[in-house]
Formats: structure tokens, C-alpha cells, sequence
């Protein structure tokens, strides 16, 4: 299962990675894919990262779909609300446990005065048990001190 993460890091000594473990709600995930980054206030060191992360150990229905597709989106009266909002081409969304991002918008349409919009989007491959146990691992040697 994938979901969208917003991490915080402030101070000059903190990292984001692509492979790094967190925990959200008693569960840990993977950070798998970073989309974008923003630096908060001017002259600091505190960023915002928005991410693409895995639970660990569990399973995906990423195969189930096609990694490149098109759906469409009918806004009501033009209304575009948390739950059914309006994309923008790059904006990351999640569909049962699989995100994707949205790659550019193929058509608008009307129907009477619902707006129907068709997008093109590209699935993020969920990482194999391979590539998760290995970012589990590395994330515990990195935990260890050497002693001399």
C-alpha cells in the first residue's frame, strides 16, 4: 500500500532520503519516491517534503492497473471539492492504495453544467519485498555504533 506523506525536517544536521523508514499511525513505511521540496521561511533551515511512501510489509494492487492510464473526473455544478478535486498536471493522487501523478489533462467537456475532465496518469511502481527488506536493513546497520 502507498500513500502521500508530508514530512518536516528542520535543522542543518537532517536529511530526507529516498529509502528511509518513519513511522505514521503505529505502522512504518518507506519513503519511496520524492516529488517535491519547499524551504519554509526565508532564512532557515526547516524544509517540507512531499513524498511517496510504502508500508512495510504489505502488499499492492499496482499490478492490477496499467503503469500509464486515463480516467476521468465529473465535477458537479463545476465544484471541486477535498474529495473530488481539481488536478493540476504534476499533482500526485492515490486510488486504492496505488499513487500516481497526473501527467497532463487530455480533454474538458461538459455535461449540461457538469464539468467532465479526462487525465492521463502515471502509476508509481511499488517496491518489490527485495528493495523494501533491503531499506529495512539499511536503515538498522545505520542505527549501530562502532565501539573501538
Amino acid at each position: 500500500m502507498q500513500a502521500i506523506f508530508k514530512l518536516y525536517r528542520e535543522g542543518f544536521s537532517q536529511s530526507v532520503e529516498v529509502g528511509e523508514l518513519f513511522d505514521y499511525k503505529d505502522e512504518s513505511y518507506v519513503l519511496t519516491h520524492i516529488l517535491e521540496m519547499k524551504r519554509l521561511y526565508s532564512k532557515s533551515s526547516r524544509i517540507e517534503v512531499e513524498g511517496i511512501a510504502q508500508k512495510i510489509d504489505s502488499q499492492s494492487d499496482y499490478s492490477k492497473y496499467e503503469p500509464t492510464s486515463l480516467f476521468e473526473r465529473k465535477y458537479i455544478k463545476c465544484e471541486f471539492t477535498n474529495e473530488n478535486p481539481l488536478y493540476r498536471v504534476g499533482d500526485p493522487f492515490v486510488f486504492k492504495g496505488v499513487c500516481g501523478q497526473v501527467e497532463c489533462i487530455e480533454s474538458i467537456r461538459y455535461e449540461f453544467v457538469d464539468m467532465v475532465i479526462k487525465y492521463r496518469a502515471r502509476l508509481f511502481r511499488p517496491w518489490s519485498k527485495a528493495e523494501m527488506d533491503q531499506a529495512v536493513k539499511n536503515y538498522r546497520m545505520s542505527k549501530f555504533k562502532v565501539i573501538g
